[in-house]
């Protein structure tokens, strides 16, 4: 799953971890620990095949190829009700929706502060918590190795996040760590500096790098992208973004074969006294 890949001059190779062939995601069945709780598996163990994303967040034609991971049957089935919700989420780009008695969100109606447009949120999903568990998902599969779920990281999720106040949404808006942490990642896909999964007909795009703050910190920044999700967001009077991220790996060098940068005009990771890691 090491890639290598030389510059036009012939004097660089680039190496990154790619996973997106079958063969890549077949080898992926067989972790030998269970990416949500970190633990090898037992011989007794009842063990589970966890879709990362689920596959309802996919048409039925893109379901090839998907990424899996094994599980604790225990560990995967909480995440049961989780999976649905993202699912009926991610749908709506299709123009479906569950029928009432199948539905698993909750809506409410809002005016916009300004423009007093109304505007429709949902109210019971952790979008951060969701997309952070695939992330640990992506990490093991693209490292080898676990990631503890209390790893101190931000999310940026594609649908902006926002407070009910009386009837009126106040959005809560992109922090000057987060802007940054979309133009690290973008600098380096462009760069073809980055780890990367493809899955699902290149419906779903993971990409990450690696690189330090000013305290000599190595942290991972990314970017998640399906079906170009952020078109789920409001147009009209919320900037539709996209999903980002980062977490702190708490060690002195990167995952082995991670793709890594030079922390240029990375000093203003903190800003304002406040960590990028902080949500």
């Amino acid at each position: 799953m090491w890639h290598i890949r030389t510059c036009s001059s012939n004097k660089i190779a680039v190496i990154m971890v790619l996973i997106q062939s079958h063969k890549d995601f077949q080898t992926l069945r067989r972790l030998p620990f269970c990416y949500l709780c970190g633990q090898s598996f037992l011989d007794t163990d009842v063990k589970d095949i966890d879709h990362l994303p689920p596959r309802a967040c996919f048409h039925k034609s893109d379901r090839l190829n998907p990424l899996t991971l094994p599980t604790h049957k225990r560990c995967n089935h909480a995440e049961n009700l989780s999976d649905e919700k993202i699912g009926q989420i991610v749908s709506l780009l299709f123009g479906y929706a569950p029928r009432s008695r199948d539905r698993k969100l909750a809506f409410i109606t809002a005016r916009h502060p300004i423009t007093q447009k109304q505007l429709v949120a949902i109210t019971n999903v952790d979008l951060r918590g969701i997309i952070w568990r695939w992330v640990r998902g992506f990490h093991a599969a693209l490292y080898r190795e676990s990631l503890h779920s209390n790893t101190l990281r931000t999310i940026v999720p594609p649908l902006q996040s926002a407070k009910i106040e009386g009837s009126t949404v106040v959005t809560d808006p992109l922090r000057p760590q987060d802007i940054l942490l979309m133009a690290l990642v973008r600098q380096n896909r462009l760069g073809l500096k980055v780890d990367k999964i493809v899955s699902n007909s290149g419906k779903l795009n993971y990409f990450c790098m690696w690189t330090q703050d000013d305290s000599d910190r190595w942290f991972c920044a990314f970017a998640l992208d399906i079906y170009g999700w952020r078109k789920l967001g409001e147009r009209d009077h919320l900037p539709q973004r996209n999903c980002v991220g980062a977490y702190f790996w708490g060690q002195n060098k990167p995952p082995i074969g991670a793709s890594t940068s030079q922390r240029q005009g990375l000093r203003n990771i903190v800003l304002d006294g406040q960590d990028v890691f902080r949500d």
